[in-house]
C-alpha cells in the first residue's frame, strides 16, 4: 500500500491517483522480481550445500567423525542453535553427537514425552514452531530457550538408523520447508552410515578369518597341549588387543583357566587358575 498526504486542501486528483496507480504497478512487479531472485538464489545456495554435503559423507569412512562432521555442515543447511545427532542399534540408542548442547547419556533424547520419542513412536518427522503453544511441550534440561524444534527420522530399508534434531530460540524458526531439507540432508546421512557400517563388519570378517589363519599357523605342530592352550590364548590377546582373554580347558574334574591380559608383556606367564 502507497499512502500520500499533504497539509494542503484538495492537494491530489484523479491524475495523481492514476501516476500513483501506475507506480505501484510498476512497483508490485519490481518486488516480485526481487523476491523470485533471492527464493531462487536460496534454492541455488541450497543445492551447492547439499552436493557438498554429499561428497563430504561420501568421503568419510568413520561413524564418529562422520556424526561430528554432519553436523558441522547442518548449520550451513538450515539455521539453528542447537543441534543433536542421536544413532541407533537394533532400535536402541547406540552413540549420538550434539552441537551447541550437552546431555549425559545417549537415553536421554529417547526419555518418554520429549521430541526424540515422539519421533521414533510416531514414526514420522515433527516440526514444533512455537514450543509455547504446545501443552504437552517437554524440554530436555538445558534447553528451556530453545522456541522452535524441527526432528526427522532417517532410515535405510525400512530400518530406523537414527534421529536428528534442530533447534532455535527464535519462535517459528522451523516449518514445513526446514523439515523437508533435514529430511533430504538425514537421507544422505543414513546412506552413509549403512555404508560405513556395512564396511566395518566387511573389516570385522576379514579380521576374523585372517585371525583364524594365523591362529592356524601357529598352533599347527605344537603337541603339547599346555603349550598349545598358551599360544592360542596369546594369539587371540594379540589379535583383538581386549582388556582380557581367558581360555577355559577341563583337566580331569577340573576347570583350568588361562588368562591374558593387555598390560602384561608378550613373554610374561599367562594367569592360570584352576576350580576343582
Amino acid at each position: 500500500v502507497i499512502d500520500i498526504e499533504s497539509v494542503r486542501p484538495n492537494a491530489f486528483g484523479q491524475n495523481e491517483a492514476r501516476i500513483l496507480s501506475s507506480m505501484a504497478q510498476q512497483l508490485a512487479i519490481a518486488l516480485e522480481n526481487a523476491r523470485r531472485y533471492r527464493w531462487e538464489s536460496e534454492q541455488r545456495r541450497m543445492a551447492e550445500e547439499m552436493r557438498q554435503a554429499a561428497v563430504m559423507l561420501g568421503a568419510t569412512h568413520d561413524v564418529d567423525n562422520l556424526l561430528s562432521r554432519s553436523l558441522e555442515h547442518l548449520e550451513r543447511i538450515i539455521p539453528c542453535d542447537v543441534a543433536c545427532l542421536l544413532l541407533l542399534q537394533g532400535g536402541r540408542p547406540d552413540r549420538f553427537k550434539t552441537k551447541g548442547i550437552s546431555l549425559p547419556t545417549p537415553e536421554s533424547w529417547l526419555e518418554a514425552g520429549t521430541l526424540g520419542a515422539r519421533i521414533y513412536a510416531e514414526h514420522r518427522s515433527l516440526v514444533i514452531p512455537d514450543v509455547t503453544r504446545e501443552p504437552s511441550w517437554r524440554p530436555w534440561p538445558g534447553t528451556e530457550k530453545l522456541l522452535s524444534w524441527v526432528g526427522v527420522r532417517f532410515l535405510v530399508r525400512e530400518e530406523v538408523l537414527g534421529i536428528l534434531l534442530a533447534g532455535g530460540t527464535t519462535p517459528n524458526t522451523y516449518g514445513r520447508e526446514e523439515a523437508a531439507v533435514l529430511f533430504s540432508f538425514a537421507s544422505q546421512l543414513a546412506l552413509a552410515i549403512g555404508r560405513v557400517r556395512f564396511s566395518e563388519q566387511e573389516r570385522r570378517r576379514t579380521e576374523q578369518l585372517d585371525l583364524l589363519h594365523r591362529v592356524g599357523q601357529r598352533v599347527v605342530g605344537i603337541m603339547d597341549r599346555d603349550q598349545l592352550v598358551e599360544e592360542a590364548i596369546r594369539c587371540l590377546q594379540s589379535a583383538w588387543q581386549s582388556y582380557e582373554s581367558s581360555l577355559a580347558t577341563l583337566d580331569g574334574s577340573d576347570l583350568v583357566t588361562l588368562t591374558a591380559t593387555r598390560f602384561a608383556e608378550a613373554t610374561a606367564p599367562l594367569l592360570k587358575a584352576r576350580v576343582p
